[in-house]
């Protein structure tokens, strides 16, 4: 989930300059904006804002855009790197769903492209609609897939997590824990997983009759999963998987 945003904060100018500048470097005008989440990262936080623009031939269009400042790395190809005033030399920023942290989230956009992807995965499903259900900006995404024969989801991660979320939850299901049925990866970042029956906790909790009877089934689900053996970390990730 989004770190929600202080909605009585006031825009500041240094927002304003560098989300015109990235309009203009999209070739439009920038006729509003607000800001829509604020994220943790590594080095600081990253800032979400919907923009609306007017595109040269007159039409009007919404933009999701994030921005974080910028490290001492060479710009990512799917970022702009804005110059900015204040204390950094500039910031990088990218479009929904350029995302540079989840290179295969912009592969899932629509049923066509969504298609292509569950070809090269060996699929055999005919995907009728593809929905982006969440999004967590540089972290992970999930696609909806619907098809006449059933709907299942694509997790969507940075690539070297791939693998181990997929080994991971292949663990979790030998060790009885009700979790997806993993039905294959990518090595660019796209876990599928099958749809899983039931009902959400969350959405029950308040018309629950026997909370200790829901406890008793938390503390089993507890003990199953300490159950589970430890896996090897993925090449090169300093961070917990999604």
């Amino acid at each position: 989930m989004h770190t929600a945003p202080d909605p009585s904060r006031p825009e500041t100018d240094r927002e304003r300059e560098v989300l015109l500048l990235v309009a203009a470097r999209l070739g439009c005008t920038m006729t509003s904006w607000h800001s829509t989440a604020i994220e943790p990262t590594d080095g600081g936080y990253l800032y979400g804002y919907q923009l609306e623009l007017v595109t040269p031939d007159g039409r009007t269009e919404s933009r999701l855009a994030f921005v974080e400042d910028a490290d001492t790395r060479a710009a990512h190809p799917e970022t702009l790197r804005v110059p900015a005033s204040g204390p950094d030399a500039a910031v990088d920023v990218w479009i929904y769903p350029n995302d540079p942290g989840l290179p295969a989230l912009r592969s899932l956009m629509d049923v066509t492209s969504t298609r292509a992807v569950r070809s090269g995965m060996g699929l055999s499903i005919e995907p009728s609609a593809a929905e982006v259900v969440s999004y967590r900006p540089n972290r992970r995404a999930v696609v909806r897939v619907d098809s006449p024969t059933g709907r299942l989801y694509l997790k969507v991660v940075e690539p070297a997590k791939a693998a181990s979320i997929a080994e991971r939850h292949e663990l979790f299901r030998a060790n009885a824990l009700p979790v997806p049925r993993p039905l294959g990866w990518t090595a660019d970042g796209i876990v599928a997983l099958s749809s899983l029956s039931g009902v959400e906790a969350q959405s029950c909790l308040r018309k629950m009759v026997d909370p200790g009877a829901f406890l008793d089934q938390v503390d089993l689900l507890t003990r199953l999963l300490a159950r589970v053996p430890a896996i090897k970390s993925c090449t090169g990730c300093t961070r917990r998987c999604a």
